[in-house]
């Protein structure tokens, strides 16, 4: 994840004394990101880890929305073990070229 929004996410976490998902914003990885240009909008989704899937997982996978206004104009997502789900962002078209960027490069 590019570092300055990794940063960002985790002081916005720590200061609504979230630090133990701040925490996990170090180790997540971006399994991927979509971007709808007419809503101005994407997603960031992540890898989850291995100990937070079940045999049968919720109809709905996210347990818990952290919606942060301005100046971050981000939601984070967590699913139903405490793990980050994912990042949706509105107005914030340069990080998911950066993303898109470096997934397009990991791929190769």
């Amino acid at each position: 994840m590019a570092p300055d929004f990794a940063e960002e996410l985790i002081c916005a976490l720590e200061a609504q004394g979230r630090n133990v998902l701040a925490a996990h914003v170090a180790v997540v990885k971006v399994q991927s990101c979509t971007f709808d240009r007419s809503a101005d909008a994407s997603y960031i989704y992540f890898a989850r880890p291995a100990q937070s899937k079940q045999s049968k997982e919720p109809a709905a996978p996210v347990a818990e929305t952290i919606p942060f206004a301005e100046p971050h104009w981000f939601n984070i997502d967590v699913d139903h073990h405490g793990y980050l789900f994912g990042v949706e962002l509105l107005g914030r078209a340069d990080i998911v070229a950066r993303l898109q960027s470096a997934l397009t490069l990991g791929s190769s």
